[in-house]
């Protein structure tokens, strides 16, 4: 079982959602509001769970925005997509990790 400090720290440090990652988990969530959506009444017992949980959150957050633009491209929304697409591949990150 992990702790809130434990959890924090993980996700904080993560490369693809951590701080200087610029993802909406970096930006937005507060360390309550990690505990709170990451943790374990979030259904979520050990970091692993709650690192796929974070990346899964910002892979939503990118999918939102590209329902949303005029359909060019060269839309920002593309961009967005394609670096965080590139980024996870740089992290050697899977998806059914």
């Amino acid at each position: 079982m992990m702790t809130e400090q434990e959890l924090i720290k993980a996700i904080r440090g993560h490369k693809l959602v951590g701080v200087g990652s610029c993802s909406v988990i970096d930006e937005c969530y507060s360390d309550s509001e990690l505990w709170e959506k990451f943790g374990p009444e979030a259904g979520c017992n050990t970091i692993d769970e709650a690192i796929k949980k974070a990346v899964g959150r910002e892979d939503l957050f990118i999918e939102q925005h590209l329902e949303h633009r005029f359909g060019d491209d060269d839309d920002r929304e593309l961009q967005m997509r394609d670096e965080w697409e590139a980024m996870k591949q740089a992290a050697g990150w899977e998806h059914d990790k």
